[in-house]
């Protein structure tokens, strides 16, 4: 009896601390580029090889443009800042949101031209735990979410009268998804590009596809770790629930070769949708580059949504 108690103890503790091992590489914020799981995070790199040209122009109109410093305090009392390209003829603004572990620049950057000239101007913020944002650990959307909520209340205070578009890029468009139903009145519409259905979700099909046999038993372990540390639950919001209650568009981008989130999640979060949507999808893109397969398609596909859902009563 003896020898099992002490089985189980040491079992249980071993669940525990791989559990804990897993939150703390996937959540925390570590110095300088330090990654370690870069071959996830930056795993689209060798993708974005072929598309350098357009990238690297896009990059260097960004740096060519003239931008503010913004700040704001989170709700839990973390300073965040973000970059503002102001369109001196502006009709609207896009607030951007990054994907995990990246930023603005990398995420953004060969869109942003094709944003300004159709009358946008850009707020490209640091998620918490990213860039210049303070915060020790990445919620995966949870608060994320909220804090994409109070930039779009800050830049409806900063242009009043303006429509906002709120865009993301993988767990910038969770974030997006998951305040869905609690944004500002100014907001107009959703854009969603790869994001997940719930941190849940995606942390169960990670482990599936990445991880050894039976990984996925730990999420109960590594949800605990989440709450404990983080302050955040792996099921605590989802997309699929706050688009149910939206009355916004949202426009989906998602490759149908995506190997870090699948597609489904984006046909089962636009199914969830109690308002009009729009998507958009390359056959053959994996994460995050359905911009760069396919330009000419997407600038048609936003342009329409654009005209129907955000300027439609706005004179240029």
């Amino acid at each position: 009896m003896t020898a099992v108690f002490w089985i189980v103890g040491i079992l249980a503790a071993l669940y525990l601390l791989i559990s804990l091992v897993i939150c703390i590489l996937a959540c925390r914020r570590f110095a300088g580029q330090f990654d370690p799981l870069s071959a996830l995070t930056h795993a689209t790199d060798k993708l974005l090889a072929p598309y350098h040209e357009l990238i690297d122009a896009g990059q260097a109109w960004l740096r060519s443009q003239p931008y503010e410093s913004v700040e704001m305090t989170s709700f839990d009392g973390l300073r965040l800042r973000a970059r503002l390209f102001e369109n001196p003829q502006a009709k609207g603004v896009l607030v951007a949101c990054h994907g995990y572990r990246s930023d603005g620049v990398r995420d953004f950057a060969s869109a942003c031209r094709f944003y300004n000239d159709h009358g946008l101007s850009i707020l490209l913020i640091d998620q918490r735990a990213a860039g210049e944002s303070e915060g020790k650990y990445i919620t995966f959307g949870v608060r994320e979410s909220v804090d994409a909520r109070d930039w779009c209340a800050l830049m409806e205070r900063r242009f009043p009268g303006q429509p906002i578009l709120l865009a993301g890029i993988s767990m910038g468009a969770a974030s997006v998804l998951m305040t869905a139903d609690d944004l500002p009145d100014s907001v107009a519409a959703l854009l969603a590009d790869c994001g997940y259905t719930s941190p849940w979700d995606e942390f169960a099909f990670v482990a599936r596809r990445y991880m050894p046999p039976g990984a996925a038993a730990l999420l109960p372990g590594v949800d605990l770790w989440c709450r404990a540390l983080a302050g955040f639950g792996l099921r605590e919001r989802s997309a699929e629930h706050a688009l149910a209650n939206t009355t916004r568009p949202v426009f989906f981008v998602h490759g149908g070769a995506d190997g870090l989130v699948p597609y489904e999640d984006s046909l089962e979060n636009r199914a969830a949708c109690a308002a009009p949507t729009a998507m958009f999808s390359v056959a053959e893109a994996d994460h995050g580059i359905s911009f760069l397969l396919d330009p000419e398609g997407y600038a048609r596909a936003v342009s329409d949504f654009l005209e129907k859902n955000v300027f439609h009563n706005i004179s240029i």
